[in-house]
């Protein structure tokens, strides 16, 4: 997930969306204030992800896409609507279900530890996690705790 960058992020939907700059991305994704907030992004490499997921439910865009540059095989949806519409969905081997509750329980401890992780460490820290737990138990706390400092 390292190789996720907020520059290549902003270029792609400056793409499809026929904008010339960043402050322009910022406003379309509903920065409070646009030219400040995509500066502060690309500094901190750091997207807020609320914001991008509102935007590609709201305008039926691909994630997967924006964030990763990829499309979807012939047949199959990557948008966040029809992702979320499947309650158990497999996509790309990843039980999307599965691994919201672990991004839950992630953001959740890192609050409690007054951790303030950027998005793009924090869904590391839970793809981690989600490759050392299996579906039928809780993670190990301890675990959790590691990632989470280890992450911060």
């Amino acid at each position: 997930m390292s190789d996720l960058k907020v520059e290549d992020i902003l270029h792609r939907i400056k793409k499809e969306a026929g904008l010339m700059y960043d402050k322009d991305v910022a406003a379309l994704l509903g920065a409070k204030n646009p030219t400040r907030d995509a500066a502060n992004w690309k500094s901190r490499e750091s997207i807020p992800w609320d914001l991008l997921v509102d935007y590609c439910r709201e305008h039926d865009k691909s994630l997967d896409h924006l964030v990763l540059g990829r499309y979807a095989e012939p047949g199959q949806s990557t948008t966040v609507q029809s992702v979320n519409e499947q309650s158990t969905a497999q996509y790309n081997g990843i039980d999307l279900t599965f691994f919201n509750h672990l991004l839950k329980l992630m953001t959740e401890q890192a609050e409690a530890r007054n951790l303030d992780l950027p998005p793009l460490k924090l869904l590391e820290a839970t793809a981690l996690l989600y490759h050392q737990t299996t579906r039928d138990a809780e993670p190990d706390m301890q675990l959790v705790g590691g990632l989470l400092e280890l992450t911060g």
